[in-house]
């Protein structure tokens, strides 16, 4: 039995439809929403030595522990790391031309836009729309970008340990 956490469905797992080229396997087909409550499955297949091939309450692609697993996981090349990259670059100079060279004017702008971008990229993954997915994560790294330029304090490592000096 599968429940939606949103509208409340329930039913037999034939009842969801599948969810392709999302992390979520299967979607509520009242509402369209993939949260999903499946433990009563995972204690079910838990029964059998099953188990999920994710971690969340939602993902019913099983495998037996003796079986091959199927994983859609690709190895990144750095050619493709780089191309996203100048991507970005070139949307940054497209979105300045545009909007101007100005900075956001806090963390507060920053995660506005970006939770904006992140509410987009939901519909676009709602909507199983690869295409919008990328340009929807094009623009959260953009906004990203633009965020980490606009604080007052530039740092070169990660960890914040060491500071860029402002030369304007």
């Amino acid at each position: 039995m599968i429940k939606c956490l949103d509208c409340k469905f329930s039913g037999q797992t034939s009842k969801f439809p599948p969810c392709p080229d999302t992390h979520y396997d299967r979607y509520c087909p009242e509402c369209g929403s993939t949260n999903l409550d499946t433990s009563e499955l995972n204690a079910d297949w838990k029964k059998n030595g099953e188990v999920y091939s994710y971690g969340d309450n939602n993902s019913l692609n099983t495998y037996r522990e003796n079986s091959k697993i199927f994983s859609a996981r690709k190895q990144l090349s750095p050619e493709i790391i780089i191309k996203c990259l100048e991507l970005v670059r070139l949307k940054i100079q497209e979105r300045l031309k545009e909007k101007g060279n100005m900075s956001f004017i806090g963390p507060h702008e920053t995660y506005g836009i970006i939770a904006e971008e992140v509410n987009k990229l939901l519909d676009a993954i709602h909507c199983n729309s690869s295409i919008q997915v990328f340009a929807e994560l094009l623009d959260i790294a953009v906004a990203a970008v633009l965020g980490m330029v606009s604080q007052d304090t530039l740092y070169t490592k990660p960890s914040g340990t060491e500071q860029i000096e402002d030369e304007s």
